[in-house]
């Protein structure tokens, strides 16, 4: 690896973690294969924070070709990289407005949910200047000069903008410490892990 000018690979999903840190500590150009869900750790995460990877261009599910001749698919598998690629620039086109009884605040997170109530994907509000859960989906198109990265919703106790903790007894009654949670006539609904952005001006 040291000798390496780019290193391009599929490394083991259990070293992901360690490999990717490795690769960052020396300084080397790379493009790997890993599960998109591995942003949400404490390992992943500060090296998208510090604009030091951030996903390649392919989207959707992958097909892999196994050695008995038969494939495999798998939809949440992302290319990891620190090459730049023109798809990294595009705008995402905003034109929902703000709407507090459509964009619900989250009850344990400082941040609003961008899937709107009733919707099945996340819009974001062209005009809402506060911090904001996307899927983590939302990194296939995230360009650093219009959204900043703040963190994650998926690890409440180190987390600055957790509002809230849950007790046991909230938690088996729907309530998650390491997701964000909708309440809505006072039943907890926790939602998958986010990510936490701000719209930049």
């Amino acid at each position: 690896m040291e000798k390496a000018d780019i290193v391009v690979t599929n490394p083991p999903f259990s070293l992901f973690r360690k490999y990717i840190k490795q690769l960052i500590e020396y300084k080397k150009k790379f493009l790997i294969l890993g599960d998109m869900n591995s942003i949400t750790t404490n390992d992943v995460l500060p090296i998208f924070l510090s604009s030091k990877c951030w996903y390649g261009v392919a989207r959707g599910s992958m097909t892999f070709m196994q050695p008995d001749g038969g494939s495999k698919v798998f939809g949440k598998i992302r290319w990891f990289t620190n090459l730049s690629h023109k798809k990294r620039e595009e705008l995402l086109v905003l034109w929902a407005d703000y709407d507090p009884q459509i964009y619900q605040k989250y009850d344990n997170y400082d941040a609003i949910e961008t899937v709107p109530i009733g919707g099945r994907n996340s819009v974001i509000p062209k005009d809402y200047d506060g911090v904001m859960g996307v899927p983590i989906s939302f990194l296939e198109r995230h360009n650093p000069l219009q959204f900043e990265i703040v963190g994650s919703a998926s690890q409440s106790k180190t987390n600055p903008l957790c509002t809230k903790v849950y007790s046991n007894k909230e938690i088996k009654e729907g309530g998650h410490n390491d997701r964000p949670v909708l309440k809505s006539n006072g039943t907890l609904r926790p939602l998958y892990a986010r990510i936490l952005i701000r719209r930049k001006r």
